[in-house]
């Protein structure tokens, strides 16, 4: 979780520095870990507030008023996390479902389709065609005899 206090804390001393700042120079500053201290660092740039050179200078982009570019990073953090939430949830919804997952899937993707489509292994356990069933059995056999089919070549089909 982003702290809006260490963004504020790392903000306000680039923006008092007339001058680039090293991430070295922040971290004694601000006593965080590299990893924390890289991490507050690209929110902020992200956030517009800096721009981190290629060499690692840190500088502040115009104006920087910290409590609100903390307060904006923090708000876009948590935004990034619960989307992240909602597609668990949705694809343990998918690997949970006992309805068709055609329907479903082509929900998710906005479409209006309204299944049974009857060729997904929840439509086929439904209608006890057992086609699902009986192909896992079929390759089971034939894998653990090694005796697979033969399929035809192009000059044959």
């Amino acid at each position: 979780m982003i702290d809006a206090a260490i963004l504020g804390q790392l903000a306000s001393p680039v923006a008092a520095s007339p001058t680039p700042v090293t991430q070295d120079e922040l971290a004694e500053s601000v006593r965080l870990s590299t990893r924390k201290l890289t991490s507050a660092l690209h929110w902020l740039e992200d956030e517009g507030a800096i721009r981190i050179s290629p060499t690692g200078e840190i500088s502040a982009i115009g104006a920087i008023h910290a409590e609100d570019t903390a307060r904006a990073a923090v708000e876009v953090h948590e935004e990034y996390v619960q989307a992240r939430r909602e597609r668990l949830e949705q694809m343990r919804s998918y690997a949970q479902t006992s309805t068709c997952c055609r329907e479903l899937l082509l929900q998710y993707l906005g479409d209006s389709f309204a299944g049974p489509c009857n060729g997904c292994d929840n439509c086929e356990a439904r209608t006890g065609t057992g086609e699902v069933e009986l192909e896992r059995a079929l390759a089971a056999t034939w894998y653990k005899s090694g005796d697979l089919p033969k399929l035809p070549t192009p000059s044959e089909a």
